[in-house]
């Protein structure tokens, strides 16, 4: 069975958050609301790049548990390597997420909110997928945690 890191506790809480914090961006843009939009910009970054150290912590335990469980078994399974290979295809998406929040947060100083509405309809829907991913992947890990 897998362990379920306390951090992922952690990182659930702060995905979620960040997830309200884009759609608060994308509904000031709406309204034309430079300073919320900002303001839910920069919460959206900084919720993701917590989000992303909380990961680090997370998936750090589960590979110091791997390798630890390996040397008593000799290999890993095939259900070990899919956790961890789906784990680094979420960190590639997380990335290209912040990525994007960077670049999003530069534009709303330099760009009036209107002009940023299709920008931040297209980072929400992403930044909402990712969070569906990262829920959908800590469901599998509560459900399996403590089962042979």
């Amino acid at each position: 069975h897998l362990p379920l890191p306390a951090t992922f506790w952690l990182s659930t809480f702060l995905v979620l958050v960040s997830s309200v914090a884009v759609q608060w961006a994308h509904a000031a843009a709406r309204l034309g609301a430079r300073a919320s939009v900002r303001v839910g910009l920069l919460a959206t970054l900084v919720l993701g790049l917590l989000f992303l150290v909380s990961q680090v912590f997370g998936f750090a335990a589960l590979l110091a548990w791997a390798e630890a469980e390996g040397a008593r078994e000799r290999a890993m399974t095939t259900v070990h390597r899919l956790v961890f290979f789906m784990a680094g295809l979420h960190g590639l998406h997380l990335l290209g997420g912040l990525a994007c929040i960077a670049l999003t947060v530069r534009a709303a100083w330099a760009e009036p909110p209107a002009t940023q509405r299709p920008r931040l309809f297209h980072l929400a829907v992403y930044w909402h997928y990712l969070t569906l991913v990262w829920m959908a992947m800590f469901a599998l890990f509560v459900l399996t945690h403590g089962r042979a």
